[in-house]
C-alpha cells in the first residue's frame, strides 16, 4: 500500500535529520512515519533507536511499544526491544550513579571497574578505558580481580599494550588454586 512506502521514505528523511543533529525534526518525522504505518517495525524500531533512546526517553519508548503491541501483537521483536530498553535504561541509570559518586571521589576501583564495565555495553571504549585506569589508580587496583578485569576491559578496547600491563599485575597470583580458563586468557593478552 502507498501508506507504508510513504512511512518508509518518511522514515529515511527522520533518519537523516537525526544523524544532522536536528532532533526535534526527527522525532516529527519519525512520529508520522508510526501514524502513517502503524504496523512499521521499521519506523518503530528506528525512532526508539535513532530519538528516544539517546534522549532517555524509556517512557516514551514504553509507550511506542504497548502501541506497536497494540497494533500488531504478532511482532515478536517488541518484546526483545522491550528487554533492550530495559537493559540499556539500567545500565544508564548505573552509570549516572556511578558518575555521580566518582564525582565526590568516593568510587572504589571495583566500582570503577563496574562503570567501565557499563560504558563499554554502551560502546564508550575511551571513557571506559578512562575508568579502567582510575580503578588501578586505588588501592584496590592491586587486587587480583581489579586487575584481571581491567587487562580485559583494555584488551576489548583495542588497548593492547594497556591491557598487558594490568594482566602482569595478576601473575604473582596465578597458582593450581586459579581456573584454567582465566589462566589461557591472561596468557592470551599477554601474548599479544
Amino acid at each position: 500500500p502507498a501508506q507504508k512506502s510513504f512511512s518508509k521514505l518518511r522514515a529515511a528523511i527522520a533518519g537523516l535529520y537525526a544523524h544532522s543533529g536536528r532532533h526535534s525534526l526527527a522525532d516529527q518525522a519519525f512520529r508520522e512515519a508510526v501514524l502513517l504505518y502503524p504496523a512499521s517495525p521499521e519506523a518503530t524500531f528506528r525512532y526508539a533507536q535513532e530519538v528516544l533512546m539517546p534522549a532517555g526517553r524509556w517512557d516514551a519508548i514504553r509507550d511506542l511499544l504497548d502501541y506497536t503491541d497494540r497494533v500488531d501483537p504478532n511482532n515478536s521483536r517488541t518484546k526483545q526491544m522491550r528487554a533492550y530498553v530495559e537493559k540499556l535504561q539500567a545500565v544508564t541509570a548505573s552509570i549516572a550513579q556511578l558518575q555521580a559518586k566518582a564525582a565526590k571521589g568516593t568510587l572504589s576501583g571495583r566500582e570503577y571497574i563496574t562503570l567501565a564495565q557499563n560504558l563499554q555495553a554502551l560502546g564508550r571504549n575511551g571513557q571506559a578505558a578512562e575508568s579502567v585506569r582510575k580503578a588501578l589508580a586505588t588501592p584496590e587496583g592491586s587486587l587480583f580481580d581489579v586487575s584481571f578485569q581491567a587487562g580485559r576491559i583494555l584488551a576489548q578496547c583495542g588497548l593492547r599494550g594497556d591491557a598487558a600491563n594490568a594482566m602482569k599485575r595478576v601473575l604473582p597470583a596465578l597458582n593450581d588454586a586459579v581456573d584454567p580458563r582465566v589462566k589461557l586468557e591472561v596468557g592470551a593478552i599477554l601474548a599479544e
